[in-house]
């Protein structure tokens, strides 16, 4: 099996101070990082290096969603989905030191992959 791990897990909201009570009433200690490309929201460090946030937007939709996950070899990932026909949003770019690419689950959400 190969080693994927989650990395990130976003909920986008309409109501940010809303959505950040309801969280932090389940236990969560969120942080605000209102200085992070522009976009508010809060956020915190679960399990080893899993984050959680929460960002606010105009509406949310099936689209709006933040699953990334850490993948060993982005290419050989991306290559494995093309032949499942899924829908490759971006393939490969540079951010921060390491590759993304964009792609649609058969549902319709959007999930980045990051290469390790």
């Amino acid at each position: 099996m190969a080693n994927v791990s989650l990395h990130s897990l976003t909920i986008y909201c309409t109501d940010l101070e809303k959505t950040r009570k309801f969280y932090e009433a389940i236990g969560l200690e969120l942080h605000p990082d209102f200085d992070w490309g522009g976009i508010k929201r809060y956020f915190t460090r679960l399990e080893s290096e899993l984050s959680f946030s929460i960002c606010l937007v105009e509406s949310v939709t099936n689209l709006s969603n933040g699953l990334e996950f850490q993948v060993d070899n982005l290419e050989e990932v991306l290559g494995k989905l093309e032949v499942l026909k899924a829908t490759i949003l971006t393939s490969k770019f540079l951010w921060e030191n390491a590759n993304y690419a964009f792609v649609l689950d058969p549902n319709g959400r959007r999930v980045r992959l990051r290469n390790k």
